[in-house]
């Protein structure tokens, strides 16, 4: 999210048509973006919540060696993609 607003911001940098004042604006706004983009990386509530989740369910498994008395049906494992 932080990255695409970034990516937005840079490009109307990079565009010469806008007036000066547009330019300072989008300047300020990368600065306050920064600003607040680097407290969210210190969430990990933000972390989780934006990455890209892969979601992994593995089949039933049995964790004794006899096969009786096993755990749950099944794990899941969330992998996280950290930028």
């Amino acid at each position: 999210m932080y990255q695409q607003m970034q990516e937005s911001l840079h490009a109307n940098l990079a565009n010469f048509s806008l007036p000066p004042c547009m330019h300072r604006a989008i300047e300020k706004g990368l600065v306050k973006l920064g600003h607040y983009y680097d407290l969210a990386k210190l969430n990990h509530f933000y972390i989780i919540a934006t990455s890209k989740c892969l979601l992994i369910t593995l089949p039933e498994i049995s964790l004794t060696s006899n096969g009786s008395d096993s755990l749950p049906s099944s794990i899941t494992l969330i992998l996280v993609q950290v930028d």
